[in-house]
């Protein structure tokens, strides 16, 4: 087990990539800080299969593009595990419109996600 006795925070965990990542660390032996922003449902699914593999976890909802919001979930996350060992920063927003069309804002929301999280 190439992660035992870690605790890893996926973020974007509640589906897709992101909830690949987090079950394949349990399955690795980690401890999972599971992050979500609006799918609630999706990360109690995420959480209940890495419990289904004898590993602890834990879903929490923060906006990564958020410091006060990242801050807050980092402190809970060392709080229930008592560390934090890694990070996969997976989180990600999509435009959903042509990017012609996209605004200045569209694209700084953008950035922030995927570049600015945990500065």
């Amino acid at each position: 087990m190439k992660l035992k006795d870690r605790v890893i925070l996926v973020t974007g965990a509640s589906k897709g990539i992101g909830a690949a990542i987090a079950v394949e660390a349990a399955r690795e032996g980690a401890g999972v800080v599971v992050n979500y922003l609006s799918d609630a449902s999706g990360t109690d699914n995420t959480v209940a299969a890495i419990k289904a593999l004898g590993r602890e976890a834990l879903g929490i909802r923060a906006d990564v593009t958020k410091k006060e919001e990242i801050e807050k979930m980092l402190a809970e996350g060392i709080r229930s595990f008592g560390k934090v060992d890694l990070l996969v920063n997976n989180a990600g927003i999509a435009l959903w419109k042509p990017f012609l069309e996209s605004d200045e804002d569209n694209w700084d929301c953008t950035l922030n996600a995927k570049l600015k999280v945990f500065f």
